[in-house]
């Protein structure tokens, strides 16, 4: 299956299409602006002071605050490689996981690739169980209402699987499919159990 995942390609300024503008703003300004500051102290010109100095001000102002809007804003979209089905077995039982679209998902098809990830996981608050990730993956949190079956992203390595429903700021990885036909926590067990995750290409 083909996903699209928002990306912020990195943080530095695309000074493509406005680059002329952008430079005049951030570099040319600036520097004239310090330059009428520095005249007017010279000739102690208090109404010039006054005047340079506020643009002095406001343009440097300008530039710490105008990179962040731009970085903000400058999000390119593209296509993840194409990837198999994220298989989660418990003991016998076997379940498709359903990604959702976020990039710390397809991080974690790449982690895994051809070879499979073995957890074990703990209950905590009675309605997940959760395992430590041995890496890292990006995260979007957004504040969630999770459902059984929803495997969610916490701290960016904490794995959750969950069998209840809970609020919280979580990243989704996706939820398994067709939940409603298991006996989702007789499954999962109480205390620990050992999850495998592969990719089903």
């Amino acid at each position: 299956m083909k996903k699209k995942i928002q990306k912020n390609e990195n943080n530095d300024i695309d000074f493509s299409g406005g680059g002329i503008l952008l430079f005049i703003i951030l570099v040319l300004i600036p520097i004239a602006a310090i330059y009428y500051f520095i005249v007017s102290i010279i000739k102690k010109n208090n109404n010039m002071l006054r005047i340079s100095g506020f643009a002095l001000i406001t343009t440097l102002a300008l530039v710490v605050i105008l990179p962040k809007i731009i970085n903000r804003f400058n999000y390119k979209e593209e296509v993840a490689e194409e990837v198999g089905t994220l298989i989660m077995k418990v003991n016998d039982t076997k379940f498709v996981v359903e990604l959702d679209n976020t990039i710390a998902a397809s991080e974690l098809i790449k982690e895994i690739g051809r070879e499979q990830l073995e957890l074990e996981f703990n209950d905590y608050g009675d309605f997940e169980k959760l395992a430590i990730l041995p890496f890292n993956l990006s995260t979007s949190d957004k504040e969630i209402t999770t459902k059984p079956g929803d495997i969610v992203l916490y701290q960016g390595n904490i794995l959750t699987i969950h069998y209840g429903s809970n609020t919280w700021f979580y990243t989704k990885i996706g939820s398994i499919k067709d939940i409603e036909k298991y006996d989702f926590k007789k499954i999962l067990g109480e205390g620990k159990v050992t999850i495998i995750f592969q990719v089903d290409e």
